[in-house]
């Protein structure tokens, strides 16, 4: 499985909800139950979850209504329906008002387990986009600009023509590394493969040094000083979008 999601399940019958409740529990995802329509929707709007895995015969509403106050809730929200023999027709109107897919019962654990790992991938990869988006708005680039090395370094042209360089906080700090940053000093002049900057991490009884090289040759005319106390704030409030493009320091040929 690729990462763990919030996932509600609903379910008119209680026994078939705990079933595949445990399925997926055992997946590694975290799931929430519901056993009406009403209830449903009260709990994503109040609990935003990545994936709704719902019954289409309810006793208040049935699964097109679902899909479609789901949606209307969050436009990215992924619904998956099941039940005894869909009809086409009903399949077909389910995908149109924007269901994922629909599933006949009884699902095999296999089957569920993987539309569901398949879902919760497809949502966190329009998650980390819309973020990397919005903080590639704030720093003045395309996010489509961004490059990536095989350092974890990004890179891209700045309004000025300098190169904006920086890491993502996120993909350190998720893996538990990232301690702090040594920064060079403004006017430091460096060569392509130079060390530029040293990431200290935790990783191993004595910690390790990583020392991140320059992709150009040129001068160093701005440092992010705030750069640390960042990363402070990413470990404490892992989510936002400027934990994946975090800029370190800008280089001028």
């Amino acid at each position: 499985m690729n990462s763990r999601g919030d996932i509600l399940l609903v379910d008119k019958d209680r026994t078939e909800a705990s079933q595949y409740s445990d399925v997926l529990v055992k997946a590694g995802h975290e799931v929430v139950c519901a056993f009406c329509g009403k209830e449903a929707i009260e709990s994503v709007q109040s609990h935003p979850v990545d994936v709704v895995v719902s019954d289409f015969v309810l006793p208040d509403l049935d699964g097109i209504f679902l899909t479609r106050s789901m949606k209307n809730i969050c436009q990215d929200l992924y619904v998956i329906l099941m039940g005894e023999w869909p009809t086409v027709e009903f399949t077909k109107t389910a995908m149109v008002v924007g269901a994922y897919d629909v599933l006949s019962k009884p699902v095999k654990s296999e089957r569920l387990m993987n539309l569901v790992d398949s879902a919760v991938a497809a949502r966190h990869l329009k998650l980390r986009k819309a973020d990397l988006d919005q903080a590639a708005g704030r720093l003045g680039i395309q996010a489509r600009d961004v490059v990536y090395d095989e350092q974890g370094l990004w890179t891209a042209t700045a309004a000025d023509g300098s190169l904006e360089v920086g890491i993502s906080v996120q993909g350190w700090t998720a893996s538990g590394r990232m301690i702090y940053v040594i920064l060079p000093d403004i006017g430091t002049k460096v060569r392509k493969g130079d060390v530029l900057f040293e990431i200290i991490s935790g990783e191993g009884k004595l910690g390790r040094t990583d020392r991140m090289r320059s992709p150009i040759d040129g001068t160093v005319v701005v440092v992010n000083e705030d750069f640390n106390a960042e990363l402070v704030r990413a470990v404490c409030n892992p989510c936002t979008g400027q934990c994946w493009l975090t800029p370190v320091l800008k280089i001028k040929q």
